[in-house]
């Protein structure tokens, strides 16, 4: 039935019934529950190492760019590694889109993007 517990009751009274069983089954056993725990705990497990993984390297890019530029720019104040970072940022994100819609990670219909 796609009613509660009280709606049944609700019902059953209101359709003169006095004597009715009410018998409440679980739809899954306890083991069932479990294993589906499990599952969702290794899935969120290798979510959280992916989104590290990924953190990671993003991480490691920017800093791979601030150490080229100031590399070849020894002496470069904060403001103008901050600007750098800004300035290339787009550029970044255009060859990440790129290579995202290559690899089926993303799909590009009528200038916008989908996954």
């Amino acid at each position: 039935m796609d009613m509660s517990l009280s709606e049944f009751l609700q019902a059953m009274t209101e359709a003169g019934l006095k004597k009715f069983e009410v018998d409440v089954e679980t739809d899954e056993s306890l083991s069932e529950v479990r294993r589906q725990r499990n599952d969702l705990k290794r899935e969120l497990d290798r979510t959280r190492d992916r989104v590290s993984e990924l953190e990671e390297q993003l991480q490691s890019t920017e800093r791979a760019e601030i150490k080229s530029f100031v590399e070849n720019n020894p002496g470069v104040n904060l403001q103008e590694i901050a600007q750098r970072v800004v300035e290339t940022g787009a550029d970044r994100a255009v060859e990440q889109v790129n290579h995202m819609v290559m690899t089926g990670e993303l799909q590009y219909e009528d200038g916008e993007f989908y996954i």
